[in-house]
């Protein structure tokens, strides 16, 4: 079972409302590193990178360098959302 938790409310009270995730039926799951270009990030997107690489399930790893100051381009966040089953994202520092 899944367990969405709701990061506004008091400390780990649970989403009881939250629809439970699919599995996902695709051949090859597709990845998204959104990296907010503090240093720490990116070694650490490097490392998750590295550790999906040797996996045969996994299709794309994409990365996408951020700015950790500005919103998202909402044309970004639809190419992640579009191509992605899981996204990162990585405030890093």
């Amino acid at each position: 079972m899944t367990t969405i938790l709701d990061p506004r409310a008091e400390e780990f009270r649970r989403l009881e409302e939250a629809d439970e995730l699919k599995p996902i039926e695709a051949a090859e799951i597709n990845v998204s590193i959104l990296n907010s270009r503090w240093e720490s990030m990116t070694r650490i997107a490097a490392i998750v990178d590295e550790q999906l690489a040797p996996h045969p399930r996994i299709g794309q790893v994409r990365h996408w360098r951020i700015k950790h100051s500005e919103p998202t381009p909402p044309e970004v966040l639809d190419e992640v959302t579009d191509g992605s089953h899981y996204a990162i994202l990585g405030l890093g520092n």
